[in-house]
């Protein structure tokens, strides 16, 4: 009898690694797979590998949506002994993209594919369904963004400030830039700073929250008129300040829509030594001669920048 329980726990064993064998290492996800139109949603692949390298991913786009950012893999060894193979870990790497719908329908995610060794797999297929806007998104007009120069003419290596300003009717919840504003023959730098609100703005009857989400640095290296391509940013709305008092039900999970700023176009001139743009040195300021005399009426102490300075305080 003990040795018939060792042949069914090894035919047992047998039979679920052949079972597990034949699924494919690569899956999908679609964690929220009904949008509307606008919306940004994500597709999730992971694949489970024993190589020492990252493996590579083929990936098909869904009908009816722009591919809108790709993120790095993220990639996790996990050590296990696995009677089965040569190895002693599993490694565990995620894939991500994100896309924006751009028209209502159902679409078809084809599988995607990955190659370890002399083996291709692929993995399972998925469904989108796009709708139209409703009363809980943004409708044309609730938000739109701009792009903002600091000057509209500039000499040819003179840094001018590019801004990108958001309106809207909700409060900003989040936001994340997809594509930055880029330009031939002029290099951008962004500046690393966070949202700023800057106040409200009243167009056509309608109030709009005004933010500036991201700040750039423009150095133009030619003459002639230079065209900003304005980029894509995804930006999520607050909807816990609009919602019905009577009803204290809020969305679980935030939504992202994807929008493009218009762009601008920057006039870059030829600069010359004797124009007025170049940087004239200040003159120096003649500093007060202080009285050395001790006085009892004068407390002197610290400032709060703890300079070598001090500050007197009469009493």
């Amino acid at each position: 009898m003990k040795h018939l329980s060792i042949i069914l726990t090894m035919i047992l064993g047998i039979a679920g690694f052949s079972a597990s064998a034949n699924e494919s290492p690569i899956t999908m996800q679609i964690p929220n797979s009904e949008v509307c139109v606008g919306e940004v949603f994500q597709i999730a692949y992971q694949i489970v590998s024993h190589t020492e390298a990252v493996p590579s991913i083929e990936v098909a786009s869904p009908n009816g949506c722009t591919l809108l950012a790709v993120a790095e893999p993220q990639s996790e060894v996990r050590y296990s002994h696995n009677p089965w193979t040569n190895t002693d870990y599993v490694r565990y790497s995620r894939y991500v993209y994100t896309y924006r719908a751009d028209k209502t329908g159902r679409y078809t995610v084809n599988p995607a594919s990955t190659k370890l060794g002399n083996d291709k797999f692929k993995s399972n297929s998925g469904l989108i369904t796009v709708t139209g806007t409703d009363n809980s998104t943004p409708a044309q007009g609730d938000i739109f963004m701009k792009l903002d120069l600091s000057a509209q003419h500039a000499a040819v290596g003179e840094p001018v400030t590019l801004s990108v300003i958001l309106f809207s009717r909700w409060m900003l919840d989040d936001y994340a830039a997809y594509r930055y504003p880029a330009a031939k023959d002029c290099n951008i730098e962004r500046v690393p700073t966070g949202p700023e609100r800057i106040g409200e703005e009243v167009i056509d009857g309608t109030v709009y929250g005004v933010w500036i989400i991201e700040r750039y640095v423009l150095t133009p290296a030619r003459t002639g008129k230079i065209k900003i391509d304005p980029g894509c940013y995804g930006i999520a709305p607050d909807y816990r300040g609009s919602r019905d008092p009577f009803f204290f039900s809020q969305p679980s999970a935030q939504r992202r829509f994807a929008f493009t700023p218009t762009g601008v176009t920057l006039d870059v001139e030829k600069s010359s030594p004797g124009e007025s743009r170049q940087s004239v040195k200040p003159k120096p300021e003649k500093k007060p001669e202080f009285n050395r005399e001790p006085d009892e009426n004068i407390i002197y102490v610290m400032t709060d920048d703890m300079s070598r300075h001090v500050s007197p305080i009469t009493i």
